[in-house]
């Protein structure tokens, strides 16, 4: 199975969590008003360090610890800002061949990526949407191995005026030191003492990945798969790693960091859903934790 980039996992969770927190977007319409707007310019930071400049008549949804969705006046148009590691040349492939954002949704590049005063960037439209809708994505590197993203879809219409905002508010951003993950705040005092689980079952393949997450900020995790397909030579593979463990921000949007022992780094989006706990997007079962408290 291919893998996908740091930055494509990242691009589709932004937009996946930008479809379920908009009240009107391109993607699935409903009927919730607009939410209120800036009148003037103001700062939002994230916990992971980015702080950027929101413009008059857009409003600021409220922001995941690396990622944080604007919706316009219009109520029709969006830009998903965000600050994750990285490195350009794995944004490069998604930038020429274009997306695949889930749910039959697809951007398709319609120009040649270009750079400009470090920012590297590419229009798109998007296909397989309820409306019509184009795209353009901006990512401009920075210290410490790290990618500045922006997000915009629009009306066609609109797009142009969209794309403006995002270069202003790109020449515009601010770094700083990102904010520790630790065993204290809301999400943290929440997930001390859980044990979380997922199963994936399907097609002869079946894995199940189980985390531990003790008070005194330890973690276990544990990874099985494996599968048998007629004809076909099957195998098995797993593992356990130790380590610490922190959190930043609240259940609905919040981030999981597991530093094992050997040196590894494991980050998951959190945000807590009627449907139930959502890592990255994915559905975890939360149970019993027979290892520590």
């Amino acid at each position: 199975m291919k893998k996908k980039s740091l930055f494509a996992i990242s691009l589709l969770h932004c937009v996946l969590l930008a479809c379920t927190m908009m009240p009107l977007v391109v993607f699935a319409q409903s009927a919730k008003s607009a939410p209120a707007t800036a009148a003037r310019t103001t700062a939002v930071r994230l916990e992971s360090g980015l702080t950027l400049f929101v413009p008059v008549g857009w409003a600021s949804q409220a922001p995941a610890p690396s990622n944080v969705v604007l919706v316009d006046v219009a109520n029709d148009s969006l830009i998903v800002a965000s600050l994750d590691a990285g490195d350009i040349s794995m944004a490069s492939a998604e930038l020429t061949n274009g997306i695949t954002m889930g749910k039959g949704v697809f951007l398709s590049p319609t120009a040649t990526p270009k750079q400009v005063g470090g920012v590297y960037s590419n229009s798109f439209v998007a296909t397989g949407s309820s409306t019509p809708a184009r795209a353009v994505v901006m990512i401009r590197p920075v210290n410490g191995g790290r990618l500045v993203s922006l997000i915009g879809v629009a009306p066609p219409a609109r797009m142009d005026t969209v794309a403006k905002v995002m270069a202003t508010m790109m020449a515009g951003i601010k770094l700083e030191s990102a904010k520790a993950p630790s065993t204290n705040g809301e999400l943290a005092n929440y997930l001390k003492g859980r044990y979380l689980v997922r199963f994936y079952s399907g097609n002869g393949y079946s894995e199940k990945h189980e985390i531990w997450l003790c008070s005194n900020g330890e973690f276990r995790s544990s990874f099985d798969g494996g599968g048998f397909t007629q004809g076909v030579a099957s195998g098995a593979f797993g593992g356990t790693r130790i380590g610490r463990w922190g959190a930043l921000g609240s259940r609905a949007n919040g981030s999981l960091t597991l530093t094992a022992s050997d040196g590894s780094v494991s980050r998951f989006d959190i945000r807590e859903m009627s449907e139930g706990l959502m890592l990255n997007g994915t559905k975890w079962l939360r149970g019993n934790n027979e290892l520590c408290r």
